[in-house]
Formats: C-alpha cells, structure tokens, sequence
C-alpha cells in the first residue's frame, strides 16, 4: 500500500516537473456502489468451521451439514471532495456497507437440524488527502490518498435448533485510517466516471455482547474492509 502511493507521488512530481495540466480545482459531489468480498472478515473463521463440520460428519457426530460462503457486502458510497492547486485534493464523505449474501449455515443431528445466520451493517466517516495524476492531458486521472476513519459497526447472529431460537448483537466503534488507489475518465465537461479500491483499517476485536445468548459473551466486530466500488462525479459549478 505505501509503495503504491509512494508511487502515486512520484508520478505527480514527474508530471508537474514537465508542465503538464492537472485535473480541474473545484468542489465535486460523487455517488458510488462497491463489493466487499470478506464482511467482518469472517472468511477464515467461516472456512475453519465447514472444516469442522466435514470432520464431524466422517466421524458420525452430525449427519449432514450445508455451508455456502462467508458474508459478501454491499458499500454504498456519498462524497464531496475539493481538487486544489491543479494537483491535490481532499475528500469526505459517508460509506455504508451491509451483507446481502452469505453467512449460512445448517447441520443436522439425531433429526434435529440447527441453523446458524449472520447479519452485518457498518458505516464509515472517511477523510482522505491525496494526489492526482493525470492521463491524456487531463481527461483521465490516475490518484491516490490517505486518511482517517471513523466508523460504527454491527454484527448479529441467529441460530435455530430444532423448535428453539437464539440470538445475539455486537458492536463495536472506533477511529481507523484509510487508503484509496483509483481513477476516473471525464464523460462529459462536468462529470467524470470512476474506479477505485479502498481500504479502511479500524481497531476490532472482540466486543462486549449488547443483547441475545448467554452462551455468546463476545464476539469480533470488525469494522474495517476493502471496497472494489465504481460510480460518477460531478463537478459543482462555483
């Protein structure tokens, strides 16, 4: 990650050096819609339990087990950010992330078969200084930044056995920071379309349980991720 925006800077340097235009000042308004591969970072976790499911069944201690895939989430993303001195620029903004598939999981014993369903939501307050480099005489940019986070996160869990239900909530809030590497192409005079990938890193953990099973006192909750997202920008006229 530092390297990479080492090289960012770079390149800035090199293109200022040779009197090339940069992307236009000015305040814009950006909308954007990302995927998140790895919600609460629970993959691994996720992964080591079918594991042990699958062992379980070659030693006849469950029947039959049905795992599908770690939690996958939806960022939804609103931005304002202001380009200065033809080369910089500062963002803010609120990113909302939620899990819209996955986190399932059942296992069947003596003819009782039990179900456990996770649920995740978080949203971040990022602000990100960065620098741009442009491409083709400013009609494409490359950037790249970093800043800090503030975001808030909730992880639920459900689990059924047989006729009984149980349930428990987690959450967990803290300051992180963030890094973003992306680019946008100007479509028209006043709007550009963008890709980026951004990483926000918060202090996790494993938190105090607010509500649910007595049996689940803590679990983790882990507010950071990385975001794959695309959406336009506007420049607002001033």
């Amino acid at each position: 990650m530092k390297k990479l925006f080492v090289a960012v800077c770079a390149l800035a340097i090199v293109a200022s050096a040779a009197g090339v235009s940069f992307a236009k000042d000015g305040l814009s308004a950006s909308f954007g819609l990302g995927y998140v591969n790895n919600v609460n970072d629970e993959q691994k976790d996720f992964f080591k339990e079918e594991a042990k499911a699958a062992a379980n069944k070659k030693s006849g201690t469950i029947t039959s087990y049905d795992y599908g895939y770690a939690m996958v989430g939806l960022d939804i993303a609103l931005g304002v950010r202001f380009d200065l001195m033809n080369a910089l620029f500062v963002r803010t903004g609120f990113n909302y992330t939620m899990d819209i598939m996955g986190g399932d999981s059942s296992t069947t014993k003596a003819g009782v078969k039990s179900t456990e369903s996770q649920d995740f939501a978080a949203w971040a307050i990022p602000l990100t200084f960065g620098i741009n480099v442009p491409v083709l005489d400013g009609k494409m940019n490359i950037y790249g930044g970093l800043g800090l986070s503030y975001s808030s996160a909730t992880y639920s869990l459900e689990i059924k056995e047989g006729a009984d239900k149980y349930s428990a909530e987690w959450k967990n809030a803290d300051w992180g920071y963030n890094w973003v590497l992306g680019g946008d192409a100007e479509v028209m005079d006043s709007m550009n379309v963008f890709m980026e990938m951004e990483t926000t890193t918060i202090r996790g953990g494993v938190t105090a349980k607010v509500t649910g099973m007595n049996s689940y006192m803590g679990h983790k909750v882990y507010n950071g991720n990385t975001v794959y997202r695309m959406g336009i920008r506007y420049m607002i006229p001033m």
